[in-house]
């Protein structure tokens, strides 16, 4: 999908060069959460369809290249809990445990570049309010 909305946003260079970059550029900057491991927790995401989350258990099981091996990749998430869930077809996963263990740690992670964000966000308002002074600033910043 991302993918596709890239490609889109190539062709529109055609009628805006300028937006069209900065936005590919902006979107581009996003995408570094996007490893592997990470792409890996969408297989418990239930609004995808069935097929699409077979396919992507059907390629859990097969072996890594070497050329394709890193330090973390989709099967270090498996191995944090019985990866069997993978051996059944998707529409019985809700029946098995180590998938609903998977899907109940998936759910409780915090997304830390949004929080990070948040808390960037929450200073930079808070600091408006008392001064418009740099120094001043980066004083509060120290003290808070």
């Amino acid at each position: 999908m991302n993918d596709m909305f890239l490609k889109k946003l190539e062709l529109y260079e055609i009628n805006d060069k300028e937006v069209a970059e900065k936005v590919i550029m902006k979107f581009i900057n996003h995408l570094w959460y996007l490893s592997k491991e990470c792409a890996a927790f969408s297989i418990f995401d239930e609004r995808l369809s069935i097929e699409t989350r077979m396919k992507m258990a059907e390629k859990q099981k097969q072996p890594e290249k070497e050329s394709q091996k890193r330090c973390y990749s989709s099967n270090n998430v498996f191995e944090r809990f019985n990866e069997y869930f993978l051996k059944v077809q998707p529409n019985e996963w809700p029946n098995v445990e180590e998938y609903e263990k998977g899907k109940s740690i998936i759910h409780f992670l915090k997304v830390v570049n949004d929080t990070a964000e948040r808390g960037v966000k929450l200073m930079q308002e808070y600091n408006d309010k008392f001064t418009t002074n740099e120094d001043q600033k980066q004083f509060i910043l120290q003290v808070v």
